[in-house]
């Protein structure tokens, strides 16, 4: 991992790879968003549930895949690792200054790889064999493309969760499967799913991790269709995670749009 220091302090180093057949048999080339998506989603619960058990996750997303590879003993034309996940001591003061994601190669390098077996082929282009420097990544301040767009602010966060009594159970009886009634949500609600993902440190009482260990987010925009929420019109939004708040830039409800 080129000495990574979450490395060579945790406790502990989980790989998460993926054996890209059991996905592609179904989805064919779209499975390798799906299997990053199922990386993320047990990213996650390994994220929240690190902190009560006294740890800090950290992602390690730069390593030498081939290396990695080795030490799993994985037949890379069927199996390879995805992320790294290193627990420390949650009171390790330098665990939010870890490196975390590396570019990938930057050459035009032919790969080799058998014949129809795509998504090995996508998922070799994002390989690294040496370390690289992190480019400087500029991105187009939308904001202020959108200054004068109706405007929408979230209030201080009153929704109360019990953590302690909630999380575990939560953990073990989430489903792939849902069960969605229709209903529409409260303004507070969407605001507390948004805090959530963007200012975990709003909901921490000392129970999660107030600064968990991502990638580069600084690199993600979100933008939100609102179809049914009390006290916010229905249109396209885009999220400050900055300000916390809202900037509508459509003026019509797209629930057969994002359906379809």
């Amino acid at each position: 991992t080129f000495k990574n220091p979450a490395i060579q302090s945790g406790n502990l180093t989980l790989v998460l790879t993926s054996v890209f057949f059991r996905s592609s048999w179904r989805y064919q080339d779209r499975a390798y968003r799906r299997i990053c998506w199922d990386t993320g989603h047990i990213w996650g619960n390994i994220d929240l549930i690190s902190f009560p058990c006294g740890f800090k996750a950290v992602a390690v997303g730069g390593c030498n895949d081939k290396a990695i590879n080795d030490i799993l003993e994985l037949d890379e034309n069927e199996e390879q690792g995805l992320a790294l996940i290193s627990l420390t001591d949650k009171n390790n003061k330098e665990a939010n200054d870890f490196p975390k994601a590396l570019p990938s190669r930057l050459d035009s390098t032919d790969i080799k790889t058998p014949e129809g077996n795509r998504l090995i082929q996508i998922h070799n282009r994002s390989t690294m064999e040496k370390y690289v420097g992190v480019p400087n990544i500029k991105i187009d301040d939308l904001e202020k493309k959108i200054l004068f767009c109706p405007k929408v602010s979230f209030d201080e966060n009153n929704v109360d969760f019990n953590w302690k009594q909630s999380l575990y159970t939560t953990l073990l009886k989430r489903r792939s499967t849902r069960a969605f009634s229709g209903e529409s949500i409260s303004k507070e609600e969407l605001g507390a799913i948004l805090d959530f993902g963007y200012h975990p440190e709003l909901f921490s009482n000392g129970v999660l991790d107030s600064k968990p260990d991502y990638f580069d987010t600084s690199l993600i925009e979100t933008f939100i269709a609102i179809n049914d929420v009390d006290g916010i019109e229905e249109g396209c939004y885009y999220y400050s995670k900055e300000g916390r708040y809202l900037r509508q830039i459509r003026f019509k409800n797209f629930r057969e749009e994002v359906h379809y």
